[in-house]
C-alpha cells in the first residue's frame, strides 16, 4: 500500500490530526505500509473521527466516494483486532434487561463471544457479523456513519439507496421533509401528497370553551 503525507497543521479535528501524525511516522521512517500496531491505533481514531465529525451540507460525488472508501479502510483495520483486544478498547455496554424488552444486550454479548477464539483476528470479511451481535454505543453509531455513507455514495451514482431500496421491497412507505417559508411539510414518495407539520401544542396551554 503506498502511504502518502498527510498534513495535520491546522487541522481542526483532534482525532484527525492525531490520525494523520500516526501515518507521517510511517512515511518518515521510510516504510511503504503500515504495522499492526499502527492500524489498530488508526482504527480507533478514525472512528472517534467519523462519528463526531459534522457532515458537509454539499458533497461532490469524488466527497462521497473518497468517504466511502476511507471507511472501508477502518474496516480492514478494525478487523486486525481480536475480539479480546476489540473489548478492551470498545467495552460491551453493561445493559442486562434485554431479556425484559427482546433486545441484545451485555448477556448476549458475552454468550457470543464465549463462540470465538478471544485470541484470533476478527477480520475484516467477518467484521459485519461481529458488530451485529457486539453491543457498543460507539459502534452503533459508527455503523450508522458507514450506512448513511453507503446511501451517500448509491444518491450519487443516481441508484435508489440500501433504505429506499429496502422499503420498495417490502412495500412500505417513505416520507420525505422540506420547508419553506410558511413552515415544515411532509411529502408522501407513493402519492406525492404533501401535509403540513404541526407543531404540538404546550401542555400549559389549554383550549378555553
Amino acid at each position: 500500500m503506498t502511504v502518502q503525507r498527510m498534513p495535520v497543521d491546522g487541522v481542526p479535528n483532534v482525532y484527525l490530526r492525531a490520525l494523520g501524525r500516526t501515518m507521517n511516522k510511517a512515511i518518515d521512517r521510510g516504510c511503504d505500509d503500515f504495522s499492526r500496531e499502527e492500524k489498530m491505533r488508526m482504527a480507533i481514531l478514525s472512528v472517534k473521527y467519523l462519528i463526531n465529525r459534522d457532515k458537509p451540507k454539499q458533497q461532490t460525488p469524488d466527497d462521497v466516494e473518497n468517504l466511502m472508501n476511507f471507511i472501508f479502510m477502518v474496516d480492514e483495520y478494525l478487523g486486525q483486532f481480536t475480539p479480546r483486544e476489540f473489548m478492551r478498547v470498545f467495552p460491551v455496554d453493561k445493559e442486562y434487561d434485554g431479556e425484559k424488552y427482546g433486545s441484545k444486550d451485555y448477556f448476549y454479548t458475552m454468550n457470543y463471544l464465549k463462540s470465538l477464539d478471544m485470541d484470533k483476528p476478527i477480520g475484516r470479511k467477518n467484521l459485519s457479523s461481529f458488530l451485529w451481535d457486539y453491543m457498543n454505543r460507539t459502534m452503533l453509531k459508527f455503523s450508522a456513519v458507514k450506512m448513511d455513507a453507503l446511501s451517500d455514495v448509491q444518491r450519487a451514482r443516481g441508484e435508489k439507496d440500501w433504505f429506499e431500496q429496502f422499503a420498495e421491497d417490502n412495500d412500505l412507505t417513505l416520507y420525505s421533509m422540506f420547508e419553506d417559508g410558511s413552515g415544515q411539510f411532509i411529502q408522501n414518495t407513493k402519492t406525492g401528497e404533501i401535509s403540513k407539520v404541526q407543531k404540538p401544542r404546550p401542555r400549559y396551554l389549554r383550549r378555553l370553551k
